[in-house]
């Protein structure tokens, strides 16, 4: 449900969450409601294919590496001075392998010079199959140039991709 508080204090962030049991074929749905979410605060069609982008790539990784299929997909839109933020945060249980490989995707990520050049690399690596790719996060970090971060309390993951965008950008 969408929090209708835009209207009545923008100081408030508007907030969209769903708990799901994620898979594939559900991945792409909740996309698509991701997207007309979007669509209520921002009408630029570089920031909307940032959104997509992050939202599909998130949804997909909790339908692989949930470990319970409960997940929470969190959408929030706030005002800070003359910008939008969006944040998009998937949160699910993981297994301690997965938990490693995230931090070590994120590592990869961190360490890479170049977005676009580290995203290339990890194409490469699915072509040839070596591991898990990290692929989806490298494509939100290089293609969107979305923020990402993450956070492990014990087997809780959360990944947060944000991006700003001005209120006119937004308003138009």
């Amino acid at each position: 449900m969408v929090n209708e508080r835009r209207h009545s204090d923008p100081s408030k962030p508007v907030v969209f969450e769903l708990m799901y049991q994620p898979n594939l074929g559900l991945a792409t749905a909740v996309s698509r409601c991701a997207l007309a979410f979007y669509r209520q605060y921002v009408s630029d069609t570089d920031v909307l294919s940032r959104l997509r982008i992050a939202s599909q790539e998130l949804l997909e990784n909790a339908a692989l590496y949930s470990l319970d299929g409960e997940t929470s997909f969190r959408l929030e839109v706030a005002c800070e001075g003359s910008d939008l933020v969006i944040t998009i945060r998937i949160t699910n249980r993981a297994d301690s392998e997965d938990i490693a490989r995230l931090k070590e995707s994120f590592g990869g990520l961190e360490q890479a010079a170049d977005a676009r050049e580290y995203y290339d690399t990890l194409m490469c690596r699915v072509a040839k199959r070596e591991r898990l790719s990290g692929l989806g996060l490298g494509r939100i970090n290089a293609e969107p140039e979305m923020q990402l971060r993450y956070e492990v309390d014990q087997d809780q993951v959360s990944v947060v991709a944000s991006t700003r965008c001005s209120k006119e950008v937004a308003d138009e």
